[in-house]
């Protein structure tokens, strides 16, 4: 028996018995597959012909989200839109579902743009990574967009919400629907969960205003899979481009990433690291530490949103010291899971990504539908 990273086991089996059991199992998935389509039409259904009510706000609405469950940057989206809108000279709130955490059934108020409120125990990791590197926008959460909608008009009197991770959220009406597709695998296997990724099917670009390609550096793009379900829709290429977001001292223990500081981005460059991180693409993840310039010694792997533990975060430190590592390296989304557990008797570099377009379209596309849905909720107030 092979370890593969500290969760992953592999074990010599027969190939035959392998084989009878992945197509067990995949027709099984298969029926799952069909039942969740179904359910998910239900769901459609029910807002498109009036049963359940829609409900508006009276700001404007732009809301970020995928057909693929995980990894298509809809957090770093979310950062771009919301702090080109603050530049703009707009009043934005952020609301994300706190996915995992403790107040992501009864909602609650993340971050007021100044103090963070939460931990990300109880806001979820993605509320408070973005509370953590947006000074000025506040962040809210709770599986119910609407409600936590108007507590962020009654607090901070907004003139653009944006929904992190909305798209399938049919009971807020969206001003603005952005979709992000992954410009590699846009539709994943092609199978919806539990069989593939996908939370809807393709036809689903339909209700979007707009399509973003994410990560269209990272291979061939399947361009004409993409482009029958358009029609009109705008479609914008975008990248994912690493950065140093924070960098922690030996001895130091964690704290909210320093937005304040300007850090250097050759800090990696020529040095021996040893990465660890829990999120969805570990693997972009070491292509990231790569791009900054590294040479990775070493890479612990843990599921996406895990929890560390103080035993966890000593492995760790102790493993990093033993390869001989320059300092150690982590997600962002890592690093506000760690809390003030430890500190690291090396250097702790904190690694974000930030989205890059090609060209400035999408900028002047924002900026001109700001400007209409606003200009047309006023005229309705």
């Amino acid at each position: 028996m092979g370890r593969i990273g500290p969760h992953l086991q592999v074990i010599a089996s027969d190939g035959q018995h392998d084989s009878k059991h992945y197509w067990l199992v995949q027709a099984f998935l298969s029926v799952l597959s069909v039942i969740y389509g179904g359910a998910q039409k239900l769901h459609r259904d029910i807002y498109h012909f009036g049963l359940r009510p829609v409900h508006q706000l009276p700001c404007a609405v732009i809301s970020i989200g995928n057909l693929i469950a995980g990894g298509t940057g809809k957090t770093p989206m979310t950062h771009f839109i919301a702090t080109l809108s603050q530049s703009l000279g707009y009043e934005v709130v952020v609301i994300s579902r706190g996915y995992r955490g403790r107040a992501e059934r009864c909602g609650g108020v993340v971050s007021d743009g100044v103090t963070l409120l939460m931990s990300s125990e109880n806001g979820g990791d993605e509320p408070v990574l973005l509370a953590s590197v947006m000074p000025g926008i506040p962040v809210l959460v709770g599986r119910d967009r609407f409600r936590s909608g108007l507590l962020g008009i009654d607090q901070f009197k907004p003139d653009v919400i944006i929904l992190d991770d909305g798209f399938q959220h049919l009971k807020l009406k969206r001003d603005l629907d952005i979709l992000l597709l992954d410009g590699c695998r846009p539709f994943g296997n092609g199978h919806l969960l539990p069989r593939g990724k996908l939370r809807e099917l393709p036809t689903a670009i339909q209700r979007a205003d707009a399509v973003i390609l994410t990560r269209t550096d990272s291979g061939e793009i399947p361009l004409a899979s993409v482009n029958r379900y358009l029609a009109d829709r705008p479609l914008f290429r975008s990248s994912h481009q690493p950065v140093v977001e924070s960098v922690l001292p030996p001895g130091r223990r964690a704290s909210l990433l320093d937005t304040g500081k300007r850090v250097d981005q050759n800090k990696l460059h020529r040095r021996r690291v040893y990465a660890f991180s829990g999120i969805v693409r570990n693997d972009d993840f070491r292509r990231s530490i790569h791009r900054l310039g590294a040479t990775i010694v070493g890479h612990q792997v843990f599921p996406d949103h895990y929890k560390y533990r103080l035993r966890d975060l000593s492995i760790i430190s102790r493993a990093a010291v033993a390869a001989g590592s320059d300092c150690s390296v982590t997600t962002a989304k890592d690093y506000v899971r760690i809390g003030q557990q430890v500190s690291f008797p090396l250097e702790l570099v904190v690694v974000n990504v930030v989205m890059s377009f090609d060209d400035n379209r999408f900028d002047a596309f924002i900026v001109d539908q700001l400007a209409s849905i606003i200009r047309k909720k006023g005229a309705r107030s």
